[in-house]
């Protein structure tokens, strides 16, 4: 059974995490606005960008019905760029790490080797 490395697990959640909520910060001032929140209150959900980030809109109690379905659908737009965004970013990290496992298994396949267990 392989070793796991927690250490570079929890980093590697953290970067994408952050990603996600760089992202959110950025949109979450425009996505309300083109949800149909009015723009006076547009900006008011920037202050819960944690909560967003996390998938959670931003809906107190007593919220009139319109207005709750335009700020949950701007922070659902919100959070799926950032969710966008790090699958983005986390195929560009992938990318030189598969392509050094496939140069890395070729030249023994062409040499004649065969891996141990063949």
């Amino acid at each position: 059974m392989p070793r796991t490395r927690p250490g570079r697990t929890r980093r590697g959640t953290s970067v994408l995490v952050c990603v996600i909520s760089a992202r959110v910060g950025a949109t979450l001032r425009t996505e309300p606005a083109g949800a149909g929140v009015p723009q006076a209150l547009a900006g008011k959900p920037a202050g819960a960008e944690d909560a967003v980030a996390t998938g959670v809109a931003p809906v107190p109690g007593g919220m009139p019905e319109t207005l709750r379905a335009a700020v949950v659908t701007g922070s659902e737009r919100a959070f799926m760029d950032g969710l966008h965004t790090s699958a983005a970013v986390t195929g560009v990290l992938c990318l030189p790490g598969a392509l050094l496992a496939a140069a890395g298994t070729c030249p023994s396949r062409a040499a004649g080797r065969t891996p141990a267990g063949d």
